[in-house]
């Protein structure tokens, strides 16, 4: 049974607002509370409680969750989410835990690069091994960058430009100049603005003219 948008789940306490994921045993959605807050409920898959293997497992399964979610429950740190509620839902064991907003580490983690002296660009991709080489500088690069969403690189260089790459293309997208040969670029954690530096010792910051097509 899948959770909709608009359920209410233990009396009415909170209402569903999306599915959040789901893995090889647990299910999270995204719901509200009586005050508006975010939270994230989890539980069983109902499907794995179906499932012909672990129906012999079932009440296990049930207890194991509950004792999961009571322990993280009397857990206080700030490095772990806090247990705000732990009730049985249609017969599922559900936590209901704060929603702490974050990044997609995927994105953080999939791409690297790095430049060179032959004027190229290599960007790997860390989980299939993928290398591609981009070309469009006339001299070496010396700083890369990815942007926090991770959609888009900055590479700077002695021909005294910062290109800016569409990375799932590996598109050249946009070209700043610079005053002298670039020796560093970096990405504002916002990933609207980019500054760079040169080997003259200026620095140049650029806002809201970062364009991704």
């Amino acid at each position: 049974m899948a959770w909709n948008p608009g359920q209410e789940l233990f009396g009415d306490r909170y209402i569903i607002e999306r599915k959040l994921g789901e893995g090889g045993v647990g299910i999270t959605y995204l719901a509200k509370n009586r005050r508006g807050e975010l939270r994230v409920i989890k539980t069983l898959r109902e499907q794995i409680l179906n499932d012909p293997r672990w129906i012999p497992h079932q009440d296990k399964l049930r207890h194991d969750f509950r004792d999961e979610a009571l322990r993280l429950a009397l857990c206080r740190h700030p490095h772990i989410v806090q247990v705000e509620n732990v009730f049985d839902e249609d017969n599922l064991p559900c936590m209901a835990m704060e929603y702490i907003e974050g990044e997609d580490l995927g994105k953080r983690i999939t791409n690297k690069a790095s430049g060179s002296y032959d004027d190229t660009i290599k960007l790997w991709n860390v989980v299939t091994g993928k290398i591609r080489t981009l070309t469009g500088h006339s001299d070496s690069v010396n700083s890369v960058a990815i942007s926090s969403d991770g959609q888009m690189l900055a590479s700077g260089s002695g021909d005294k430009t910062i290109k800016l790459w569409k990375i799932s293309t590996g598109k050249e997208i946009q070209s700043l100049t610079h005053f002298d040969g670039v020796l560093s670029v970096a990405f504002t954690p916002d990933g609207d603005g980019l500054a760079a530096g040169d080997n003259s010792g200026n620095i140049k910051i650029w806002r809201s003219q970062l364009i991704v097509e």
